[in-house]
């Protein structure tokens, strides 16, 4: 436990900030969260928040984006990096990526808030601590053979674990 003015790590300030919203946001924010930390806690684990600065969320950013392409070049490879649970561990998108820079974003501005650790600034604010974004192309289902395939579609999403639909049967009517 920290003394009252001692600088929490950043680790330990973000999970007990998770743990505290538990059952005061929906679980699936808390789910985003604990993915979030889970990512941030191996770069930014240990450190002081003070330290935590911008050229430290760039480091991060550039790291997440090697990491991705090392986990694309394994996968192709035939020999995919795989979790303690052993689910293949995929590259991670430019928004993925900015996603947990959102949530380090959001850690730092509670600390910000709490005017106890010495924090002036919010080192992951900015257009320029995110990655740009390849918008997909549009999708256009123009035969009968697509419209066919879309039940097929969404009972494989409804059994993937990694995919939550609330309403998948509004994807599939839409």
């Amino acid at each position: 436990e920290n003394q009252p003015g001692e600088v929490p790590p950043f680790g330990e300030f973000a999970a007990d900030l998770v743990g505290e919203r538990e059952g005061q946001v929906a679980e699936k924010t808390t789910k985003h969260e604990r993915w979030a930390l889970g990512h941030l806690m191996r770069f930014f684990g240990d450190w002081a928040l003070v330290e935590i600065d911008v050229e430290a969320v760039d480091e991060y950013r550039a790291f997440k984006v090697k990491e991705s392409e090392r986990r694309a070049r394994a996968i192709e490879r035939g020999r995919p990096q795989r979790n303690e649970r052993g689910q293949v561990l995929r590259p991670l998108s430019a928004r993925s990526i900015n996603r947990t820079i959102d949530f380090l974003q959001w850690v730092l501005s509670v600390a910000i808030e709490y005017k106890r650790f010495g924090l002036a600034e919010n080192a992951a604010e900015g257009k320029r601590r995110r990655l740009r974004e390849r918008r997909p192309a549009p999708v256009h289902i123009d035969s009968a053979a697509q419209v066919e395939a879309l039940p097929e579609a969404a009972t494989a999403l409804d059994r993937a674990a990694h995919y939550e639909l609330a309403e998948p049967e509004g994807l599939v009517a839409t």
